[in-house]
Formats: structure tokens, sequence, C-alpha cells
């Protein structure tokens, strides 16, 4: 259980387990926790502004580990402003560097998805999908090289 693990880390623990409304209404947005055991899914363009950046702390942001760093929102403002992929991705690992040095959350869990399809099958593009349902986004793409044969 989550809070033997804490209580043997010398962490003193009281679960609360409550609803999806309740959450919402009594601890996240009155920011009313000392911790949240919460899960954050990103869209297919990751804008992590919404959960960093110091402004998000207040009602309705969704700072919820109550992070503040202005390197960090400045980081996060320029990333926004970014057009180009490559740039825009250099300045959110730097992002990423800094967060993860401090450790203001603790990062549990991550999961792998792996899909496997035939070679035969041409145009899948299963890179960096945000959820698993959008493996199938663009299937009307998907295609097998076939010879017609005339009789």
């Amino acid at each position: 259980m989550v809070c033997d693990d804490l209580r043997e880390a010398g962490i003193e623990c009281d679960l609360q387990v409550v609803t999806i409304g309740e959450l919402q209404q009594n601890f996240i947005r009155t920011k009313n926790y000392d911790s949240i055991l919460i899960g954050e899914s990103y869209t297919g363009a990751a804008d992590p502004y919404v959960y960093w950046h110091g402004a998000a702390i207040k009602d309705p942001g969704l700072n919820l580990s109550l992070y503040s760093n202005s390197k960090v929102n400045k980081l996060l403002e320029d990333a926004r402003q970014i057009l180009d992929p490559v740039k825009r991705a250099a300045k959110l690992q730097e992002f990423q560097k800094v967060v993860i040095s401090q450790a203001p959350a603790a990062f549990l869990y991550s999961p792998n998805y792996i899909y496997i399809a035939d070679s035969m099958v041409k145009n899948i593009n299963l890179k960096n999908l945000a959820f698993p349902s959008n493996r199938f986004s663009k299937v009307n793409e998907w295609y097998i090289e076939t010879d017609r044969i005339w009789k």
C-alpha cells in the first residue's frame, strides 16, 4: 500500500480516497493538500506550461506541485513562442533538466506501449503517440503494395 511504503521511508501518511468532483473542488481548486498522487496526460502538442509555470499555481491552473521557478517560467514562456519543433524541443529539454534537478515532484510511472505490425503494411507512424487510441488516427493512409494480375 502507498502509505506503508511512505511510512517505511519516514514520511507520515494519511491516505484519503475521494471522488473526482471532491478532488477538484476541495483540494485542487483550493490547493489544500500536503501531497497529491495524480496522473497527468499530455496531448500530441505537449505544453507543460499549465502544469509547471508559476502562474498556473492559482486556480484554475494545474500546477499541482505548487512549484515556481523563474528560470523554468522563462523557459516555458519562450518554448510557447517557438514554432520550429527542433528548437522548441531543445527549450523543453532544458526545462526538463531544471525540474528534474530540483525534484518538486516524484515521477512514478510512464507507460510504454509496443505495437507490432507486419512489414508489408506501409505508411504506419506509431512514434510519439500521446494516447494509445491515436495509433489508428491515420489508418486510412495505411496500405499494402499489391500487384494487379489481369486474366
